[in-house]
């Protein structure tokens, strides 16, 4: 066993149909947890239960919290990693399963890192039965059409330092996994282990649905489909100030933890990660008000904002969508 203490940070709400054996492929791994700390989102079926019999049978330290209300996922995962008392912490869905060598792994890659590390990892996409598709998440997203780079790790497949607590709060809602991949990707610290390390069990009724993680083989009209069905779904003045309000509080949480940061990534790296963060909110603002402006210049502060590279590349939906909006 490494030196370093190994903390897994896992959610639980209504899981009792496979969090069975989740918690048998922890209880498998060659690099074992010192602990597992479990955040039960006020569960109406045996999923508190079943961990409670897990502990009793397992060698593994196990803290299991039951949320009196029902927090979701983003809030329940920020505090239970908050608990965490590991070196590394990996986070942890109820209904997956691991592969025997994912903690080995990926121990071993942040061990490896100079700086405190992200590291994140291929899934094989799996039915409800664990029967594996043959293809990974990132297949999915190159059959799509679209680049590797732009498939964002699930939270499954993310093991960190646990210094990067720091950048967590206990009320905070963002999705955990993307809140945590783009503070690593700000300061250049994620590093990908490009195997298939645990089965990620589709059985519909997951917290999150894509095209990308589909049991369904994809393709380039598959993804443009989710896109649009996505747009036509939403509505884009929320979401501009929803990404506002989430820079904002990244910036926030950046100077909160400037000192520890600096001390760990250098002020190069650090200011670099504002300079972005700002940019992105300037950005976002000009977005805001051309929505909220007259139509008639629409069109002509689009073009504008596109030259500024306030879209990313290759957006025309983005920008179709603040056309029409």
């Amino acid at each position: 066993m490494g030196t370093k203490k190994v903390s897994v940070a896992m959610t639980t709400y209504n899981g009792a149909r496979f969090l069975p054996e989740q918690l048998e492929s922890l209880e498998g791994q060659t690099r074992r947890p010192d602990e597992l700390v479990v955040g039960d989102d006020s569960s109406t079926d045996r999923s508190v239960a079943i961990v409670e019999e897990f502990s009793r049978g397992s060698n593994i330290e196990v803290r299991i919290v039951r949320n009196p209300a029902n927090l979701g996922f983003g809030r329940n995962f920020a505090q239970t990693l908050l608990r965490c008392t590991g070196d590394y912490i990996f986070f942890c869905d109820q209904d997956d399963w691991w592969n025997a060598d994912k903690l080995a792994v990926c121990t071993e890659a942040l061990d490896a890192c100079s700086e405190p590390g992200i590291v994140t990892h291929e899934a094989w996409l799996a039915d409800a039965d664990l029967k594996s598709s043959g293809r990974t998440i990132s297949q999915q997203f190159l059959a799509s059409g679209a680049s590797k780079s732009s498939a964002l790790p699930y939270g499954c497949c993310i093991g960190f330092d646990a210094f990067f607590k720091h950048f967590f709060e206990p009320d905070q809602t963002y999705p955990h996994d993307t809140w945590l991949f783009y503070v690593g990707r700000l300061l250049g610290a994620i590093k990908h282990i490009d195997q298939p390390l645990i089965l990620y069990r589709r059985h519909g009724g997951n917290a999150t649905e894509s095209h990308a993680t589909s049991m369904s083989r994809t393709g380039q009209w598959q993804r443009w489909w989710s896109r649009l069905n996505g747009a036509l779904k939403s509505e884009i003045r929320s979401e501009v100030v929803y990404q506002l309000a989430l820079v904002g509080d990244m910036i926030a949480a950046f100077n909160r933890n400037a000192e520890a940061t600096i001390g760990r990534f250098g002020a190069v790296r650090f200011n670099g990660a504002i300079s972005t963060l700002t940019q992105r909110q300037s950005r976002l603002e000009r977005r805001a008000k051309l929505l909220n402006g007259p139509r008639l210049l629409r069109p002509w502060r689009i073009m504008q904002l596109k030259r500024a590279g306030g879209y990313a590349e290759g957006s025309a939906l983005g920008m179709l969508r603040d056309l029409l909006a």
